[in-house]
C-alpha cells in the first residue's frame, strides 16, 4: 500500500506537509502497536517481492520500513534483510552497515543480534580480511554459544585457516562444528526444531574416500521422514567430514531435502564405518538427537500476533506459547498454562531495616495472588489452511475474560482491577536446558480500550472464508497477467485481469455482509487490478476511496 500512497500524491500532485520520522527517532521514544503493525505489514510486502524476484522492489520497501518507522522493533528485520541481499550481490560495505545496526544492544531480539554478528564476520571473511574475521566470529562464539550462529562462526573460522595454509587451526575449529547445543562441549542431544542440523564425522578413511561425491549418511525421524545428507571433509586430508540440512515441524515427506518433525521426535543419524580400528567392516554408527523447544509465552493483541503490555478490565486476554516440542500429532494439539492476577502490596516504611552503611535497603516487590485459573490453549493452525489439513506449527493460543473483581465475574475468567498485574505461566518441561523451566509474561491491567486491536481473529463464518478465497483467486489470475504482460501477451493478460477483476467485484457485492478487514482488502486488491492494467483514472478514483474510508491503511 505504500506505493498505492506514493501514486495518489502523483496523481493528484498534493503537496503533504508531515513531520519527519528521523526527527521523532532522534527526540526517542517508542513505537506504537500500530506503527508496529504497518511495519510489519511493508517486511511481508517486501518478502512477497523478494520471492516474486523484484529485488530492487523488495529492498525499497524494506527501506520504507526505516524511513517511515525508525522506532519500530521491526527496522531490525528490515536492515538484516536488506544486509542479506547486498550481501549476496557482493555489496559488502553497504551489507556490512546494515549488520552492524541491527547487532545492538537496543535490540533485545537475540536470534536477530546474533544473526547479524555472524553476517559481519562473513562479510570480512568474503573480503578476505581474515584477521577482523577471526575477531567477529569468536565474539559470536563467546557471545551466542550453543546456537546455530555459535556453528557457523566456528567453520567460517575454519575457512579462514584454511584459505591462509593454517590447517592445524583450520582443524581444530571445524572439530567444533556440530549439532552445537551444550556451550560447555558443543556437542548436541537436542535439537530446536526448525534449526539446522549439523552432522560431522571424524573418520580418517572415509574422509580418504569422500572425492569429490563426499560421504552419504542416512538421517531418519521417529514420525517417518527419510533423508540423506551428504558430507565433505573439511580440507584436503582432514579426517573430519560436515553436512547440514534444515528441519521444520511437518508431516514427513521422506527425500525431499528437509528433515520434517513433530515434537516427540528422536532424529537418528546412521554412517558407515567401512572398516574399524580392529578391522571389522561397514560397521553402522548412530548418533540420536532429541527434538525440542526453547518455549516463548507472550499475551498478545487480538489477532494473536503481537505482544502487548497491557490487558483492558471487562475484556479478553488473549494468550500465546510458541512451543515446538508440544507438536506431537498432526491434529491441533493443546496445553495448558496458569493465568494468575497479582497485587503489589504496599510496604510499610518501617519494615525497611537500616544496613550497616547506614542507608536503608530498598525492600522488594511483594505481590498478593488475587486470582489463578488454569487454561487450555490450542494449537493454532496457519491461517488460510484447509480444515482438515495437518496442523504442525507449535504456536498455542486461548483467550481468557478479565473480570472487575466487584462485580459477578464471567463463567472462566479471572478476577482483578485496575493497576493489577495478569501473569501467564507456562511449564516447558522439554528444552534446550537441562531441566524444566518455568516461561513467564506479564501485562498490566489497564481500563479502556485497545481497539481495534482487540478483535480476535478465532472465529471465522463460512461466508468469510468464501470471501478470503475468491480475493485470493483473484490475486492469483492478477500474477499471471502480470506474467503475461511481462512476456508482451496483452492480450491473454487483459482476460486474466478482468477475470481477476470480475472474481473481486463479487466480492464487492456483498459490501454489507463484509468486515472491516475484508472491505479493505477488498478496496486494495481492485487498486491493484486497475494499476496491473494501467488503468490509472480508476486507480486514482480507487485509491481516493481506499483512503477516505481507512485512513490507517498503510
Amino acid at each position: 500500500m505504500i506505493f498505492l500512497k506514493y501514486f495518489l500524491i502523483a496523481v493528484t500532485s498534493a503537496l503533504l506537509l508531515t513531520i519527519s520520522p528521523l526527527a521523532l527517532a532522534q527526540a526517542g521514544g517508542a513505537s506504537s502497536l500500530v506503527d508496529d503493525k504497518k511495519a510489519k505489514a511493508l517486511i511481508e510486502a517486501g518478502d512477497a517481492r523478494f520471492e516474486a524476484g523484484e529485488l530492487t522492489a523488495a529492498i525499497d520497501l524494506y527501506k520504507s520500513v526505516i524511513d517511515r518507522y525508525p522506532v519500530s522493533r521491526w527496522r531490525f528485520l528490515a536492515r538484516l534483510k536488506m544486509g542479506k541481499q547486498f550481501l549476496s550481490e557482493k555489496k559488502f560495505d553497504l551489507a556490512l552497515d546494515q549488520f552492524r545496526r541491527v547487532a545492538v544492544e537496543e535490540n533485545k531480539d537475540a536470534d536477530q543480534v546474533g544473526d547479524a554478528s555472524l553476517q559481519v564476520g562473513i562479510c570480512f571473511y568474503e573480503t578476505g580480511k581474515f584477521e577482523e574475521a577471526f575477531g567477529e566470529l569468536r565474539k559470536v562464539v563467546k557471545l551466542h554459544p550453543g546456537t546455530p550462529y555459535s556453528n557457523d562462526a566456528y567453520y567460517y573460522i575454519g575457512q579462514g585457516h584454511f584459505k591462509l595454509g593454517r590447517f592445524g587451526n583450520a582443524i581444530e575449529a571445524f572439530k567444533n562444528v556440530g549439532t552445537s547445543i551444550d556451550p560447555s562441549t558443543q556437542e548436541a542431544q537436542k535439537l530446536d526444531a526448525g534449526k539446522r542440523l549439523y552432522i560431522k564425522i571424524d573418520d580418517k578413511d572415509l574422509s580418504a574416500q569422500a572425492g569429490d561425491v563426499g560421504i552419504t549418511a542416512a538421517v531418519q525421524t521417529d514420525s517417518g521422514d527419510k533423508e540423506t545428507i551428504t558430507c565433505f571433509p573439511v580440507t584436503t586430508g582432514a579426517s573430519i567430514l560436515i553436512g547440514s540440512l534444515r528441519t521444520q515441524l511437518g508431516e514427513a515427506a521422506p527425500n525431499d531435502g528437509v528433515v520434517q518433525v513433530i515434537g516427540s521426535d528422536k532424529i537418528k543419524v546412521t554412517s558407515i564405518d567401512k572398516q574399524t580400528a580392529d578391522a571389522q567392516l561397514n560397521v553402522p554408527r548412530v548418533k540420536e538427537i532429541q527434538v525440542v523447544g526453547n518455549a516463548r509465552v507472550k499475551v498478545v493483541d487480538g489477532a494473536f500476533a503481537e505482544p502487548v503490555g497491557a490487558v483492558v478490565l471487562d475484556k479478553p486476554a488473549f494468550l500465546h506459547v510458541q512451543d515446538s516440542d508440544r507438536d506431537r500429532s498432526a491434529k491441533s494439539d493443546q496445553i495448558e498454562v496458569i493465568i494468575r492476577t497479582k497485587r503489589l502490596i504496599d510496604e510499610a516504611a518501617e519494615g525497611a531495616q537500616p544496613a550497616e552503611s547506614g542507608l536503608v535497603e530498598k525492600p522488594e516487590l511483594v505481590f498478593k495472588v488475587i486470582d489463578e485459573k488454569k487454561v487450555q490453549l490450542v494449537e493454532h493452525p496457519v491461517e488460510g489452511a484447509a480444515a482438515n489439513s495437518p496442523n504442525h506449527t507449535g504456536v498455542f493460543v486461548g483467550v481468557i475474560p478479565v473480570s472487575r473483581q466487584a462485580v459477578t465475574p464471567q463463567p472462566g475468567s479471572v478476577m482483578a482491577e485496575v493497576g493489577d498485574i495478569l501473569e501467564i505461566e507456562y511449564a516447558d518441561e522439554v528444552s534446550l536446558e537441562d531441566k524444566p523451566a518455568l516461561r513467564k509474561a506479564t501485562a498490566k491491567v489497564i481500563e479502556g480500550n485497545l481497539n481495534p486491536l482487540q478483535v480476535a481473529n478465532a472465529q471465522i463464518s463460512d461466508e468469510d472464508l468464501k470471501f478470503k478465497t475468491a480475493l485470493k483467486t483473484s490475486d492469483a489470475l492478477k500474477n499471471i497477467g502480470n506474467i503475461y504482460k511481462d512476456l508482451g501477451l496483452s492480450k491473454q493478460a487483459t482476460e486474466k485481469y478482468q477475470q481477476a477483476l470480475a472474481e473481486t467485484e463479487q466480492v464487492a457485492k456483498s459490501y454489507g455482509a463484509l468486515n472491516r478487514r475484508l472491505l479493505e482488502q477488498t478496496y486494495v486488491q481492485m487498486w491493484k487490478i486497475y494499476y496491473a492494467m494501467d488503468d490509472l483514472g480508476r486507480a486514482a478514483q480507487m485509491c481516493l476511496e481506499l483512503q477516505s474510508r481507512f485512513p490507517e491503511s498503510p
